[in-house]
């Protein structure tokens, strides 16, 4: 599988895990020692798909938007704009309840043994009432 390929199931499985609750799939695609630098913290694979559970289930999506931009050997690179209404705040951000979020997601991934191994990303949020 090329890595464009890989990266086009990282996004099917992605979109199915956040709107449809198949985590399954999703988590599939990675190594068991996933390491994911976001935005000031570092995440392991367990801490990763419960950040995807607590998405869809403490916020109502309103766009999602995940878009292939580039790859390279063994990394590739997504760009994200997700819109929420979330029902709880959120740590480490203003309150966000009955307000509108945008985030704004660049994400590069890196890929060793057909899996998932290491990610960065960089995310901007903007909050509307």
């Amino acid at each position: 599988m090329s890595i464009k390929d890989f990266a086009e199931q990282y996004i099917k499985n992605w979109r199915e895990a956040l709107l449809n609750g198949k985590v399954q799939n999703f988590e599939a695609l990675f190594d068991p020692n996933f390491a994911y630098h976001a935005s000031g913290q570092d995440l392991n694979l367990k801490a990763y798909m419960q950040h995807i559970v607590y998405l869809r289930t403490n916020s109502k999506i309103l766009e999602i938007d995940v878009k292939y931009v580039v790859s390279d050997r063994n990394i590739f690179v997504l760009s994200f704009k997700g819109r929420y209404n979330f029902m709880s705040d959120i740590p480490g951000l203003p309150p966000v309840i009955g307000k509108e979020l945008t985030a704004y997601d660049l994400c590069v991934l890196r890929i060793e043994n057909s899996k998932v191994i290491e990610g960065w990303s960089n995310t901007r949020f903007v909050i509307t009432d």
